[in-house]
């Protein structure tokens, strides 16, 4: 169980990083890459290996799958929830 910034406990059974759930959760949610990159400040190249490792460790094929698989298992909340907070400016960015 990982905690979010508003206290809740969400189960993350794939592993991924508080990053790889962050990035996935951002594009399942329609942002494209280059923006996704530009808030995490982050290299775009990046967001493309956060994704990859994302889609090997949901074994998802392809983009579609891979978000239908992260709203199933309820990461879109934990990351959508961790992107607010970045938002926000109560994550600091290192």
């Amino acid at each position: 169980m990982t905690e979010v910034g508003d206290g809740a406990l969400v189960s993350n059974p794939y592993g991924l990083s508080l990053r790889e759930a962050e990035v996935v959760s951002l594009l399942v949610g329609g942002r494209p890459g280059k923006d996704v990159a530009k808030l995490l400040q982050i290299d775009r190249r990046e967001i493309a290996r956060h994704r990859a490792a994302a889609m090997r460790k949901f074994r998802a094929r392809n983009g579609s799958q891979l978000a239908h698989l992260v709203a199933v298992t309820g990461l879109t909340a934990f990351g959508l929830s961790v992107a607010r907070l970045i938002e926000m400016g109560s994550i600091p960015l290192v």
